[in-house]
C-alpha cells in the first residue's frame, strides 16, 4: 500500500512539474517576444523569381508596414537599432539588402531606377500593397524612383539626408567616398566616422556610438559588402548625380 502511494505521489509530481515548466517556457517565450528588439530578431528569406533577398521585421504585423532602405555600402547590420526599435515600437518596420547586397543573391544594377524596381518586387513578394517608405542617402534616392514607378504603392514617405538626381554634390558622391575610405584606412577608423558625421565634438561622440551600436547584434550577422556590389552602387550614384530628374521640374 504505501509502495503504491509512493507511486502515485511521484506520477503527480512529475505531472506538477511538468505543468510547471511548460507555463514557464510558454511565458518566456512571451516575454521575449514582446521585448524583442532588432539586434536579435531573426534574418528571413523570401524567393522572388528564383533570386533570394534576406530581410528582417521587426514590430506588431498590424496596420500599414514601414520598409526601410539604407545608405550606400550598408548591409542588415549598418541600420542603427535605436532607430529601428524606436519605429517598431509603433509599426512594423521591415529592411532589407536589395539585389547583391549583403547575403541577398543576384548582381547589384547599375541604376537607381533598377534597384527601385527591384525594392519594389520585394514589397510586393510580401504581399503589400500600400507602405510607408523610409530612406537614407542612396536608400532615399531609391524611394524618389518607386515614387516614379508606382506611385500608388506608398502611403507615407520619409526621406533622410538624401538629395535630387542631379541635385548639387551628388555627383561629387563617389569621390568623397573614396577620400573617407582612405582617411579611414589612415586612421584605423570605419570610413561612416567620417562620411555620416561632423567632425567636431559632437559628431564624433556620435559616430563613436553608433559605430558601436551596429556592432551590438554577435550572432546571425549578415554577410559583408562584395566589392562588386559597392562599385555598382557608386557608379549608380554617380550616374543619378548628373541625371536631371522629371520629378523636380
Amino acid at each position: 500500500m504505501k509502495t503504491k502511494m509512493k507511486k502515485y505521489t511521484f506520477l503527480l509530481l512529475s505531472l506538477v512539474l511538468a505543468t510547471t515548466f511548460n507555463s514557464f517556457a510558454q511565458n518566456s517565450e512571451t516575454n521575449r517576444s514582446s521585448i524583442m528588439t532588432f539586434q536579435y530578431v531573426k534574418t528571413e528569406s523570401i524567393d522572388i523569381n528564383g533570386t533570394k533577398f534576406y530581410y528582417r521585421k521587426l514590430g506588431e504585423s498590424k496596420g500599414v508596414p514601414v520598409i526601410f532602405l539604407n545608405h550606400l555600402g550598408a548591409t542588415l547590420d549598418n541600420c542603427d537599432p535605436r532607430i529601428m526599435d524606436g519605429i517598431a515600437s509603433k509599426h512594423q518596420i521591415i529592411a532589407f539588402d536589395n539585389r547583391g547586397v549583403g547575403a541577398t543573391e543576384g548582381t547589384t544594377p547599375l541604376t537607381i531606377a533598377e534597384m527601385a524596381k527591384d525594392a519594389r518586387a520585394f514589397i510586393h513578394a510580401l504581399g503589400y500593397e500600400k507602405v510607408d517608405l523610409m530612406g537614407f542617402s542612396m536608400g532615399a534616392f531609391i524611394i524618389q524612383e518607386i515614387l516614379l514607378q508606382e506611385p500608388r504603392l506608398a502611403r507615407k514617405v520619409i526621406m533622410t539626408g538624401t538629395g535630387p538626381a542631379g541635385g548639387e554634390g551628388i555627383k561629387d558622391v563617389t569621390k568623397i567616398t573614396y577620400f573617407d575610405m582612405f582617411r579611414g584606412f589612415l586612421t584605423f577608423r570605419d570610413p561612416k566616422f567620417y562620411l555620416f558625421f561632423n567632425q567636431n565634438e559632437n559628431g564624433k561622440k556620435s559616430a563613436k556610438e553608433f559605430l558601436a551600436r551596429i556592432k551590438e547584434r554577435t550572432e546571425d550577422r549578415d554577410k559583408n559588402m562584395r566589392l562588386r556590389s559597392f562599385s555598382n552602387q557608386l557608379k549608380a550614384i554617380h550616374a543619378w548625380g548628373y541625371r536631371p530628374h522629371r520629378i523636380y521640374r
